[in-house]
């Protein structure tokens, strides 16, 4: 059993540790979706007139919105949650309390969804202030965001469990995290490509987020939409139970 009032004392532990250095993550959390749009967007629209009927930095925003509620949950609950499991021993220090283990990765997992909500916010802003966003159903992007964060903290989670020092996070950020970045239609259409490429970037979590990003981001609703919602959902349940289970493994021999 979880008790959410333990998850909600592990929430507010992280969340007070991360008033000492908040105001340093945002810099990483909006710079790098600026960077992109700038570089690529603004960049390629020389070359690239219009991707569906839509100016090239026009497309990728939605998918940028996104990209920083999956990065500021993923290093929250890989290199933040592994530093508090074995160099500090949090987790050793708060399971000899009340609370139990389950607590603690809900814990952590609400905390980096919640890390993910804030970037995906002021993200949102800042590219409805630059006119890349208009639509009035943007306002519910922050309850995607939400599901986003939860999603890819389950699954940095999932790495921390696996993970024997921090070494172990380059190959998961190289051959897990980038490539949904790359390949998740945030950049271009995956209508057109061959077979297997479209199959392998609907495996990809990212994929799914990016089609809904765009329903809320441009108002068009996609027969996938919901479909979507339940895979995310589902996986977030697989994905955290495991994450339990690895963790479960590692501390409690």
């Amino acid at each position: 059993m979880i008790d959410a009032r333990y998850v909600a004392r592990v929430w507010r532990r992280n969340a007070v540790v991360w008033t000492k250095y908040w105001l340093g993550s945002f810099v990483g959390t909006v710079g790098e979706p600026l960077l992109y749009l700038f570089l690529l967007g603004y960049g390629m629209e020389r070359l690239i007139k219009e991707v569906e009927g839509m100016s090239y930095s026009r497309f990728i925003a939605p998918g940028l919105i996104l990209t920083a509620s999956m990065y500021d949950a993923t290093f929250e609950c890989t290199y933040a949650s592994f530093t508090r499991m074995t160099k500090q021993n949090t987790y050793r220090s708060i399971i000899s309390t009340p609370v139990n283990l389950s607590e603690v990765v809900a814990g952590d997992i609400l905390w980096a969804t919640t890390r993910g909500v804030i970037s995906a916010v002021l993200v949102s802003a800042l590219l409805a202030l630059l006119g890349l966003l208009d639509s009035p159903t943007l306002i519910f992007m922050p309850l995607l965001a939400l599901l986003c964060g939860a999603l890819f903290g389950s699954l940095a989670m999932v790495a921390t469990g696996l993970a024997r020092d921090y070494d172990f996070f380059t190959y998961f950020f190289t051959l897990v995290v980038s490539p949904m970045f790359l390949f998740s239609g945030i950049f271009f259409p995956l209508e057109g490509m061959s077979g297997w490429a479209v199959a392998l970037a609907e495996s990809l979590p990212m994929t799914w987020m990016v089609r809904m990003s765009r329903v809320l981001a441009y108002g068009r609703m996609d027969p996938a939409f919901f479909g979507d919602i339940v895979k995310s959902i589902l996986s977030i349940l697989v994905l955290f139970i495991l994450s339990v289970r690895l963790i479960e493994r590692r501390l409690i021999r």
